[in-house]
């Protein structure tokens, strides 16, 4: 019996075809199904359950000629079927086949892929410039001498429950299933030892692949790429992906319409574990996990708005994720544990960057960093115990902290570089190495209900300062300090509480700080050192 779910599938695709004439549709006939057994199968057969065709192509020319929508359904025999199947729906390519005039389904009898094999030269071909859908279901494809499927037909088509394994035989160049024109929807499969588990590129020039859809899937052990889309006109939407152990990346997607990735796990790739590049409209990345994969995570270049919700990026060698040139990213409730870089950097963003509830800890170099940016904010956050900088912003627009954490940092708690207009209000910035927060080239700032204690060390004999809070004016714009907690905090330079620095410049400016209704205490200059004011440092 037809499975449910195609059923359901076939009549959204009837509704949808509503330009087809009332003549057309009184003509179409219900679901005809043609059987075929390579083992019992006989010349002159019908195609019925008791009398099957001998070879897959029976059936599907048998098919072609009925009217409305088919199937042809494919019992398991003791050997892989070999036939290299074909599909030209117009009737086109010189094959000889009828025009078809309804959708297509193709599958294995039993619902379980591994009971039904083909290994052929050229696996499964859609050839066809008619808008007709096919679904191939329920089988298995194994050691062809080409791509798994290829797919040219402008429909839809859908590969449901499909095993595709070492397509062109394990050489390179060949993938498990090829989109070149049409919609691509991938479900419940797994393409392994191919090329790439999925190639969908704008290959013929003047066509391009209209949307790709993967749910459900696994890609594992492909020589390049997981997935490799480049050119896809619509939206490349992939859910609950599993991709791992790819030479290259685990999911690569340039040049498409949008993309949304939901779920899934992109692991133990060589390269990246999803790439995203010069994507034309919004990205969507929700409750993805890309962790152990040899370079970043997630690595996003030359977009629009990326927006990164939930999910885990750990353990990768490079950061968890790294966006450049992109119109704007939010990063919300995302755990970035354990990379061998920043848990997030952001460079060159247009726009925000927000970051909220984020937890950023144990990675080489800073938990989070935005780099020559529009408005930076971070909430509700935590940042504690990296390598570098808690948090290190260079050159942005502006910059906003509220209610996060920045403990235990190998340098700074904070690093907000050359950035005006900053606030900072209802953190914490405890027991970090060298500063609990710094401001070089400070142009204004508001600073309130801040916890700067702990800070600093007087380990060796290096001159190093401004172990709690570190200002560096650079124009006479108000930077206030008020209802704060600055104490205890470690030096061996000037100022282990706060210091004041005014580097010498062209013109010389009159700072403007104000500290009201702040604790300084017990913050101490290293024994032996020969700088002073271990509470407040003003100077230049």
């Amino acid at each position: 019996m037809l499975k449910w779910s195609f059923h359901r599938d076939l009549k959204s695709r009837r509704r949808r075809r509503q330009s087809r004439s009332a003549e057309q549709l009184e003509t179409r006939a219900l679901l005809s199904t043609f059987y075929v057994n390579g083992d019992t199968g006989q010349t002159g057969n019908t195609g019925a359950a008791d009398s099957p065709f001998a070879t897959i192509d029976d059936g599907i020319r048998a098919a072609m000629a009925s009217p409305g929508d088919d199937e042809v359904v494919i019992e398991p025999t003791d050997q892989p079927y070999t036939e290299n199947i074909v599909l030209t729906l117009d009737g086109g390519e010189g094959w000889g086949y009828p025009e078809m005039n309804g959708d297509l389904i193709i599958r294995g009898s039993t619902g379980n892929s591994q009971d039904v094999v083909l290994s052929s030269t050229y696996g499964i071909n859609i050839l066809s410039e008619a808008a007709i859908d096919v679904t191939i279901a329920d089988l298995t494809i194994r050691d062809s001498g080409n791509h798994g499927i290829e797919q040219r037909g402008t429909g839809v088509f859908t590969v449901d429950g499909v095993h595709v394994d070492s397509a062109g035989k394990g050489s390179t160049y060949y993938s498990g299933i090829a989109h070149l024109n049409g919609s691509l929807v991938v479900r419940n499969s797994t393409l392994s030892n191919n090329y790439q588990g999925i190639w969908s590129v704008n290959y013929l020039q003047n066509v391009a692949p209209a949307s790709l859809t993967v749910e459900n899937t696994i890609t594992r052990s492909n020589l390049n790429h997981g997935i490799y889309s480049s050119g896809v006109t619509g939206e490349v939407s992939v859910t609950n992906l599993q991709s791992t152990g790819h030479r290259y990346t685990g999911t690569y997607v340039a040049n498409a319409g949008a993309v949304t990735i939901s779920g899934g796990a992109f692991t133990g790739n060589t390269g990246n574990g999803i790439t995203l590049n010069q994507i034309q409209g919004d990205i969507n990345l929700l409750d993805v996990s890309a962790s152990q994969n040899g370079s970043s995570g997630i690595a996003i270049a030359k977009s629009q708005a990326v927006n990164i919700v939930g999910g885990t990026l750990a353990g990768n060698t490079r950061q968890g994720v790294h966006a450049s040139d992109v119109a704007s990213i939010s990063i919300d409730g995302t755990s970035l544990t354990g990379n061998g870089a920043d848990g997030v950097v952001a460079i060159r963003v247009a726009g925000a960057v927000q970051i909220n509830d984020i937890t950023a800890t144990d990675n080489t170099l800073s938990g989070a960093a935005a780099i020559f940016s529009g408005p930076v904010t971070v909430t509700n956050s935590v940042l504690n115990s990296n390598g570098g900088r808690g948090l290190y912003v260079n050159e942005a627009e502006t910059a906003s902290i509220t209610t996060s954490e920045f403990a235990d940092n190998l340098i700074q708690g904070a690093l907000l570089r050359e950035t005006p207009n900053i606030q900072i209000s209802d953190s914490s910035f405890t027991g970090n190495t060298l500063n609990g927060l710094i401001l070089p080239l400070a142009n204004g700032a508001m600073l309130d209900n801040l916890v700067v204690e702990n800070n600093g060390t007087v380990t060796g004999t290096a001159q190093v300062g401004g172990a709690g809070i570190n200002i560096n004016p650079v124009t006479s714009a108000p930077i206030t300090i008020s209802n704060s907690s600055i104490r205890n905090n470690l030096t061996r330079w000037y100022g282990a509480g706060l210091e004041v620095w005014m580097n010498a410049t062209a013109t010389p400016v009159l700072a403007n700080v104000s500290v009201s209704n702040t604790a300084i205490d017990g913050n101490t200059i290293g024994e032996g050192a020969t700088k002073a004011g271990a509470g407040v440092s003003v100077r230049g």
